[in-house]
């Protein structure tokens, strides 16, 4: 997350699967790299998402 603002273009959107346990330290490490952070969860896969977009 920390080098994703030097080569995502601006509204550009980074996607990392995370634990579900983990996805609040995910979103703090996506903030704190100047990124937007959203999650979304999938139910039927089991799966849960950080989409972090740049500004």
């Amino acid at each position: 997350a920390a080098g994703a603002p030097r080569w995502l273009a601006p509204g550009g959107h980074l996607f990392v699967e995370t634990g579900e346990h983990q996805a609040a330290a995910a979103q703090a490490a996506v903030r704190s790299a100047g990124l937007r952070p959203r999650v979304t969860r999938d139910d039927d896969l089991y799966a849960t998402v950080i989409i972090a977009t740049r500004p």
